[in-house]
């Protein structure tokens, strides 16, 4: 009997490891049928990948950095950047102060119209129908296209229900699971579709002189007016080292615009333009770089070829912390009064502790942040550009640094490399700031010049 227990069990273990081959066969084959651009091991945030470059300059953090090239065999890549302009709008204008009442209407009838679009998107996930058309079902989205739309053009609300729809893939299991609907603010902004050729893009730029014009496709056909929108734009863009390249090769048409976003604030406009960029291809995971620069406008920035990674505040604070260690510390010894036991000791600590122990500490954990920032990136060399134009411990910074970042076999040079995207882009920064100092210099050098020539000339000093 003993003997029989045994054989079925036995049997019982054989059809389960059969069963488990059969489910691992039935893995493997359908790995094998994914792409071969994909990770073996699926990243954290795997279902951003079909939207890596969805609304905004550079891909989600940590996807970018674990995924190896979206462009294969070498080729570019193309990521989606966006040209944030100031409308120049003149308040004793009366044709500027419609248009700014204009364009904050239409925004708000673009958020009426995404809620009613997601709503009839939560009423086609339940099976219901509109009762114009019970047997088509994606009839509530057309009621909703064709009684709510209001004044806004085809651009307009596809821009509209294109955002709905992108919500819709990110939070639709959740609300059909009893989340709450998300809602569009009346002050959300308006958006208007571009397209690849200009006479059929709802979203051109034209210049009238040496003013830029954003013209928007915003109003229904239907309109006696006529679709376009003209929103005029500060003379300083076009002024800017950045921004007036862009704008001319806008104005060519050689870089499509692919979106234009309003967004209309208390007393402004501000326009902000979707565009694709063409970037050469990621460096394998390991050969990747990252650069460490501080800005013409004080911003301390670390670089790599798909993020840039702002540590302005702990570069700020260091500096305030710098200038004022000896009077916080008096401040705290007088909070702390004379009285004994508590006080007396925390009176001790407070004077044993140092302006260089405080900083070895802030520095050690400001530098172990940024490696691990640029090991989630897959960086193996990080680079330092010019750091040292102010008083603060940069010295210290960078031994500390290589110290930690050797610990993950990340190699620190002093240096950037221009050859690399993020070297190029601290270089650039670094000339501007050195070509403003230098046009200061030239400046004041400029006015002692005339104003020595006036003194010798017997004219009064000013």
């Amino acid at each position: 009997m003993a003997e029989t227990d045994l054989n079925l069990a036995l049997r019982a273990v054989e059809r389960q490891a059969a069963a488990m081959q059969e489910i691992e066969r039935k893995i493997a084959e359908l790995y094998k049928g994914r792409s071969s651009g994909l990770p073996a091991t699926a990243p954290p945030n795997a279902d951003h990948e079909r939207n890596i470059n969805r609304g905004g300059s550079h891909p989600p953090r940590g996807v970018a950095a674990e995924m190896p090239s979206q462009a294969p065999n070498g080729a570019t890549r193309t990521v989606q950047r966006v040209l944030a302009l100031r409308a120049a709008l003149d308040w004793s204008n009366a044709e500027h102060r419609e248009l700014y009442r204009e364009l904050r209407d239409l925004g708000w009838q673009a958020a009426h119209y995404r809620n009613m679009m997601l709503r009839a998107k939560w009423a086609q996930a339940y099976g219901w129908t509109s009762p114009s058309a019970p047997d088509d079902k994606a009839g509530p989205s057309k009621a909703v296209r064709q009684r709510e739309k209001g004044e806004l053009s085809g651009d307009a609300y596809s821009a509209a229900e294109m955002e709905v729809q992108g919500v819709w893939t990110r939070e639709g299991k959740r609300i059909l699971a009893g989340a709450p609907l998300p809602e569009w603010r009346p002050d959300a902004a308006l958006s208007v579709t571009g397209k690849a050729r200009r006479e059929d893009s709802g979203v051109q730029l034209v210049k009238r002189g040496d003013e830029y014009v954003v013209r928007l496709r915003a109003r229904s056909h239907k309109d006696l007016r006529g679709s376009w929108i003209e929103i005029p734009i500060k003379r300083g863009s076009a002024r800017d080292e950045w921004q007036g390249p862009i704008l001319d090769k806008m104005l060519r048409w050689e870089i499509p615009m692919k979106k234009a976003t309003v967004h209309v604030e208390r007393r402004g406009i501000t326009v902000r333009i979707t565009y694709p960029l063409t970037l050469p291809p990621l460096p394998p995971p390991g050969e990747r770089r990252a650069v460490i620069s501080v800005t013409d406008d004080g911003r301390f920035l670390v670089r790599t070829e798909t993020q840039t990674k702002c540590y302005t505040d702990r570069y700020q604070y260091l500096l305030r912390r710098s200038d004022d260690w000896d009077l916080i510390r008096r401040r705290v010894l007088a909070q702390c009064g004379r009285r004994k036991g508590h006080a007396r000791r925390k009176r001790e600590a407070i004077a044993r502790l140092g302006w260089q122990d405080w900083l070895r500490d802030y520095l050690h954990r400001w530098t172990a942040d940024i490696v691990q920032w640029c090991r989630s990136q897959l960086v193996g060399t990080i680079e330092i550009a010019e750091i040292g134009a102010l008083a603060w411990p940069a010295a210290q910074f960078r031994q500390l640094l290589a110290y930690k970042a050797d610990e993950y076999g990340i190699t620190v040079t002093a240096g950037a490399d221009v050859t690399t995207e993020p070297g190029k882009r601290a270089a650039e920064s670094e000339l501007r700031r050195r070509s403003a100092r230098a046009k200061k210099r030239r400046e004041a050098l400029r006015e002692i010049s005339y104003q020595l020539t006036e003194v010798e000339n017997g004219k009064p000093e000013r």
